[in-house]
């Protein structure tokens, strides 16, 4: 079928599920294929750009729209043919989770950038297989880069880079080369950080280990910092 999208507004993506190829879309996708379409747009009440996704699949020459739950389950299904009749992960997807034996297997699909699908391969889906043992030789002959590295979980300090971040506690600019700390967020799997004046924290959360960064400060500055974990 043939999809249209505005140029500056709209963007997307289209999976073939056989294949798992990602293609941008530019016209016309294929039959059965799963379709992410990306739109950016203003809302003047928040004073702020969004990008808004629509799901769906290509079925009878029809983009049939889905949540993002229904349209994942479908993704699973197509990956676990892929890997039995592979004997490999799809491209584009990673190991997300350990496997166990007695729950389903987590894999994460990329497209582009920013969207992750999280897949759950099931026995149902391996046709009564055990994932953990469908996919242990698989990741065993595999690069590492197989597996999504674990969540920085730290709180990272650091020279204000530009002076344009605001404190999310004081809702007031960092200044450039201002020490400030930042708390790790995640989108879709890529890691940000949440900024705060060095005075804007509550450092009686904090234990030495849980901050990183302490080495790229200035002496003056890192003892400063030191001493305030010391009193926790």
């Amino acid at each position: 079928m043939k999809i249209i999208l505005k140029s500056d507004e709209q963007w997307g993506f289209y999976i073939n599920p056989a294949s798992f190829q990602i293609f941008a879309i530019k016209e016309v996708v294929p039959e059965k294929s799963f379709v992410l379409i990306k739109n950016r747009e203003f809302l003047q009440e928040i004073n702020r750009t969004i990008i808004r996704n629509t799901y769906g699949i290509v079925k009878n020459e029809k983009l049939e729209k889905m949540d993002k739950k229904d349209i994942s389950e479908l993704i699973s299904e197509a990956c676990a043919k892929y890997i039995l009749k592979h004997h490999d992960l799809p491209p584009s997807c990673k190991v997300s989770s350990d496997l166990r034996y007695t729950k389903p297997a987590v894999l994460a699909l990329y497209v582009g950038n920013y969207d992750v699908f999280h897949l759950k391969i099931t026995v149902d889906y391996l046709n009564g297989k055990n994932p953990k043992e469908v996919l242990d030789p698989i990741i065993a002959k595999g690069p590492k880069s197989i597996f999504i590295a674990k969540k920085e979980e730290r709180w990272k300090v650091e020279y204000a880079k530009s002076g344009q971040a605001e404190c999310r506690k004081c809702e007031t600019k960092i200044e450039k080369n201002a020490v400030r700390l930042g708390e790790p967020s995640y989108y879709q799997e890529h890691l940000t950080f949440k900024w705060f004046h060095e005075n804007c924290i509550d450092w009686t959360k904090f234990k030495i280990d849980q901050i990183a960064g302490l080495e790229v400060l200035k002496d003056s500055d890192k003892s400063r910092i030191q001493k305030k974990l010391a009193k926790q």
